[in-house]
């Protein structure tokens, strides 16, 4: 990361971890190697620690650094029902799927997402709707420069 930019991340997360709890934010991360914030301040009801692991099997990818690296990652996504004026509630799911898309990972990763919230919706009746916060990953290739490598790295 230093290289490309990054600096000290760890440094620079745990400082924005500390501005939020001090704006009065409760902070959850999924349980990933590549972690999703959900941060919020209203009351949670309820919330699964770890939430949905969306990926069955780590995934295995080469690394986008030139480094000749292999990486092997599993995605997971953080959920929480908040409370909602009235008892009624919002179920959100916070998550980032794979950048590497190679054997259909986030089609997986996606049809994972949408069987818990069947299940968590049978369980949670006072649930009014249901938000994604997801970095999605789905990329085209006019969305990137034509600077050599980068839709390659997709």
């Amino acid at each position: 990361w230093t290289q490309h930019g990054g600096g000290d991340v760890v440094s620079r997360v745990q400082e924005l971890d500390r501005q939020l709890a001090a704006l009065g934010y409760e902070l959850f991360r999924s349980r990933a190697d590549n972690p999703t914030l959900l941060a919020t301040r209203l009351q949670v009801r309820h919330t699964e620690d770890p939430g949905p692991i969306l990926d069955a099997e780590p995934v295995r990818f080469q690394d986008q650094y030139g480094l000749n690296q292999q990486w092997v990652e599993q995605r997971a996504a953080r959920q929480a029902e908040l409370l909602l004026p009235g008892g009624r509630s919002l179920l959100v799911y916070a998550t980032h799927l794979h950048h590497k898309d190679a054997g259909g990972h986030r089609k997986a990763e996606a049809a994972t997402l949408l069987s818990h919230w069947e299940a968590a919706l049978e369980e949670r009746p006072a649930v009014t709707a249901t938000l994604l916060l997801a970095d999605f990953n789905q990329p085209r290739r006019t969305d990137y420069s034509e600077r050599p490598g980068d839709w390659h790295v997709v």
